[in-house]
């Protein structure tokens, strides 16, 4: 005889920590991509008037991979990472995303930029609960 309940939550709890790896190595892959190409991602920053970039884009980077290893390891800051992660998305959506102020090709892009921090959003705000 086996307990149904234990037998069930097994597959469950492993597709969360696969999602959570998923989503997590995201954050960090980002992350470590914005330090390595950082004069470019400044200077992108610039482009769309980031105040300080030169400070605010390599602290973004870092923040990032702290919340990508949060989200992973099921730290017990986890609510910081979301508390962090959430409203940076919809900054950079306003700040660097602003699709409605764009036409052709740029447009097309940008929206697709927005649309993915949109669904990062919606992933992000599964671990409020």
């Amino acid at each position: 005889m086996y307990n149904e309940s234990i037998i069930n939550s097994i597959p469950n709890f492993m597709l969360f920590f696969l999602g959570r790896i998923i989503l997590g190595a995201f954050f960090i892959t980002h992350g470590v991509n914005q330090l390595s190409h950082l004069k470019k991602f400044i200077t992108y920053a610039e482009s769309k008037n980031v105040w300080h970039a030169k400070i605010v884009v390599p602290i973004a980077a870092s923040l990032l991979i702290v919340s990508g290893l949060s989200i992973i390891l099921w730290l017990p800051f986890l609510w910081i990472a979301t508390t962090f992660l959430i409203p940076f998305l919809i900054i950079v959506n306003i700040q660097m995303h602003a699709f409605w102020k764009m036409s052709g090709g740029e447009r097309d892009r940008e929206f697709l930029f927005f649309m993915y921090n949109c669904a990062l959003i919606g992933a992000l705000l599964i671990f409020i609960n």
